[in-house]
């Protein structure tokens, strides 16, 4: 498959075309537009963002599961909606929602994930 070409890499190519085939004000004019460009491109591609309204309630989700699952048990992702969830903003939280962010705590070392019978458990790490 080929590379996929960017901005980045297009104004390095008019860079050298404009260095190629301008000369005196006009090449210096061209040439720091390019240079701005491609400075705005790195800041945006490099700036901190704050975090979605969902990745913020997907936080508060997770901590209050991390609180109320109970050592040594196991859990399946609808068992933890009924048990875990019930009572709060979230009972009424999809199924693959919460295997989405389940599967971010099992990424962070949280808690594990065993599979018995087809059916995936999460238990919290001892």
């Amino acid at each position: 498959m080929e590379k996929k070409i960017t901005k980045k890499m297009n104004y390095a190519e008019l860079l050298t075309v404009v260095n190629q085939f301008t000369t005196g004000e006009q090449k210096d004019r061209l040439t720091d537009f390019i240079n701005h460009e491609v400075e705005l491109i790195v800041k945006k591609n490099s700036a901190e963002r704050k975090p979605t309204a969902n990745q913020v309630e997907n936080e508060k989700i997770k901590n209050h599961v991390l609180t109320h699952m109970v050592k040594g048990q196991e859990y399946t992702a609808t068992e933890l909606i009924k048990s875990v969830l019930s009572g709060t903003e979230w009972a009424e939280l999809s199924v693959s929602r919460m295997t989405a962010i389940l599967t971010q705590l099992v990424e962070d070392n949280s808690i594990t994930r065993d599979y018995k019978k087809r059916k995936a458990l999460f238990s919290l790490i001892d």
